[in-house]
């Protein structure tokens, strides 16, 4: 993908870490983590913030004669941010090794490697603490409850989708996988947006993890993108 400042870049911001003067942008863009690096000044004022599902190039702007010098300043930011995608294409790729995920998952990565199989039409308890395995199907014949917010990227792919039960209390939780796929959570016939993500290759039994913040209803966890027919999910409180 050729990428100037001219681009929109749609995609989702899963993690904003400042330093003294200088703060590291991870994005997911279309299922690759870009990193760059831009001031804390325009991390400040661009407003960017973990679980922003998109990031516009300077045509996203508007700009008057009130608020010019504001203005300048982000798009100047978002020069150097695109001018970074460009410079450093090797950030695409996602750490490798299971100490570099973003927060801990030894207990989530020793669920994983013991999944247990369940009928699909079990509404599945999200407090068990227990893994379990789920037998996916082709892409085209999928017939996932809601459509996914983004379109497989391999061909062939598999999907499917497992639904959990009520609980009380809203809460913070972590949705691990085995196999890297695309999350969608349904809940209340609204797709909830995840608050942040990580991930990580050559690390068995685990992939990847993106927190949500979950109501109490009932919940219907889709999975789509997948690159085999079964993977291993598990569903812990989050930090």
């Amino acid at each position: 993908m050729k990428i100037s400042a001219r681009n929109r870049l749609k995609g989702l911001i899963v993690e904003v870490r400042k330093g003294a003067t200088t703060a590291h942008v991870r994005l997911d863009i279309g299922g690759a983590i870009v990193t760059s690096s831009i001031t804390n000044e325009a991390v400040d004022e661009l407003k960017l913030a973990n679980g922003h599902d998109r990031l516009r190039g300077h045509q996203g702007f508007r700009r008057d004669d009130r608020d010019r010098g504001r203005s300048r300043l982000m798009r100047s930011s978002l020069l150097v941010l695109a001018a970074s995608l460009i410079a450093l294409p090797a950030s695409a790729a996602e750490p490798s090794g299971c100490d570099k995920f973003a927060w801990p998952l030894e207990k989530e990565r020793k669920l994983l490697g013991e999944p247990k199989a369940v009928p699909a039409s079990d509404a599945l308890d999200r407090n068990s603490g227990q893994a379990v395995r789920l037998e996916l199907q082709p892409w085209p014949d999928a017939k996932l409850p809601a459509p996914p917010e983004r379109e497989p990227k391999k061909m062939p792919s598999w999907a499917g989708f497992a639904r959990f039960a009520g609980a009380s209390g809203v809460g913070r939780y972590k949705i691990s996988l085995s196999e890297g796929a695309w999350i969608d959570v349904v809940q209340d016939a609204n797709a909830l947006k995840p608050l942040a993500f990580t991930g990580a290759t050559d690390c068995s039994n685990i992939r990847k993890s993106v927190k949500f913040e979950l109501g109490p209803g009932p919940f219907t966890l889709q999975l789509s993108d997948a690159p085999s027919p079964e993977i291993a999910i598990v569903i812990t409180p989050g930090e």
